[in-house]
C-alpha cells in the first residue's frame, strides 16, 4: 500500500514538472523606487535561465486582475471626464506576449532590440510595471507618473489591450492603447 502511494506521488509530480509552460528568463532586478522604478543587471547567485529546471519557475497568467486593471483603469478615465476604453483582441493578444517579454527583460524595448509598439500594429502607447502585487498598487504608482498618467488619460486612446503574469512570485504588468 505505501509502495502505491509512494509511486502515485511521484508520477503526479512528474506530470506537474512536465505541463508546467516554459520558463521565462529574468535579469537581476531589484526596486530602485517604489513607484516602479528598476535597476537591473548580473547577480553571482543567480541561477542562469538555461540550466533553470521547469520546477524553479512557475508562470502563472493572471487573466482575473488584467480584468481588474481594465476597469480601473476606465474609472479612472471617468474620473477626468473621459470615455472608456473597449478593450481589444488584438491588444490583448499583444500585452500577453509584451508581459511575458518583460519578464526577460524589463523595458520598452522588446528582447529582439525592436520597438515595444512592433509587436502589434495597434499599439500607439505602453504602460509596464514589475513587482506590484495588486491592481491598486500598480495603478497608484502609473498614476503618479507622468507618462503612465498620460497614456491612461489620453483623450485620442480609445482601446486598451491589458495582461499580467507572475513569475517566480513576482508580478508583470502591461497595458497596450490604441486608437
Amino acid at each position: 500500500m505505501k509502495n502505491k502511494r509512494v509511486i502515485a506521488l511521484a508520477l503526479a509530480l512528474s506530470l506537474s514538472v512536465f505541463s508546467m509552460p516554459a520558463q521565462a528568463s529574468k535579469p537581476a532586478c531589484r526596486p530602485t523606487s517604489q513607484f516602479g522604478s528598476w535597476a537591473c543587471g548580473s547577480t553571482a547567485n543567480q541561477v542562469p535561465a538555461q540550466n533553470r529546471s521547469a520546477a524553479q519557475s512557475i508562470i502563472a497568467d493572471r487573466n482575473d486582475a488584467a480584468a481588474q486593471l481594465v476597469a480601473e483603469t476606465n474609472a479612472e478615465r471617468a474620473r477626468y471626464g473621459l470615455k472608456p476604453l473597449a478593450v481589444d483582441a488584438d491588444l490583448t493578444a499583444a500585452a500577453r506576449i509584451r508581459v511575458r517579454e518583460i519578464a526577460q527583460a524589463f523595458s520598452h524595448t522588446r528582447p529582439d532590440g525592436r520597438s515595444c509598439f512592433t509587436v502589434s500594429s495597434k499599439a500607439f502607447g505602453e504602460n509596464i510595471a514589475r513587482g506590484h502585487n495588486s491592481v491598486n498598487r500598480v495603478m497608484a504608482a502609473w498614476m503618479t507618473s507622468e507618462g503612465h498618467r498620460a497614456n491612461i488619460l489620453r483623450a485620442s486612446y480609445g482601446s486598451i489591450g491589458a495582461a499580467c503574469i507572475q513569475v517566480d512570485g513576482i508580478w508583470y504588468w502591461a497595458q497596450l492603447f490604441g486608437r
